[in-house]
Formats: structure tokens, C-alpha cells, sequence
């Protein structure tokens, strides 16, 4: 992933190049906080490449918020069904 990172900086830009450059800030970092700020990135950056792929183009500011909000909206809703089966184990 690492090798195609500055291939990925160099075509897009704005919001989606910044979540890109956090990631790769983040890939070294071994302390529990970092992890989980790196999983949540790595998320994000798929859920938007996935986004252009589905498309076909680059996506605009507009089209990577959505993203980061429909991706925010999945986790709150799978957190709310995970504490109402009474798993707090998979709800955290």
C-alpha cells in the first residue's frame, strides 16, 4: 500500500489527498490510539476509492463528505444494533 500512496497524493486532490497524507503519517505509529486513528483512515480511503471506482472520476469535496458521513452513519448504527443485542464487546 505504501508503494502506491505517493501515486494516489499526486491524482487527487483536496479532502481525499489530506486523508491520504494522515494515513500516511499514521502507518508507523504503534501506540493504541494511533491504530485505531489508522483503521479508521484506512476505512475511509477505501470507502473513497471505492466511491471513484464506482463513478468513474475523481470525486469532488461534496462527493468525499458524503462518504465520510455515510461511512459515520454505518458505525453509529451498527454501535446502536450491537448494544441493543447486548454485545458490547463488537459495539466499542
Amino acid at each position: 500500500m505504501a508503494n502506491r500512496l505517493p501515486w494516489i497524493l499526486g491524482s487527487l486532490g483536496g479532502l481525499h489527498a489530506t486523508l491520504e497524507q494522515n494515513l500516511q503519517e499514521l502507518l508507523g505509529c504503534h501506540e493504541e490510539q494511533g491504530f485505531i486513528r489508522t483503521s479508521t483512515l484506512r476505512m475511509l480511503v477505501a470507502a473513497c476509492e471505492t466511491k471513484e471506482i464506482e463513478k468513474k472520476k475523481t470525486l469532488t469535496e461534496g462527493d468525499v463528505l458524503e462518504v465520510i458521513q455515510s461511512e459515520a452513519k454505518r458505525r453509529r448504527e451498527s454501535m446502536d444494533e450491537y448494544g441493543k443485542a447486548q454485545r458490547p464487546d463488537l459495539a466499542s
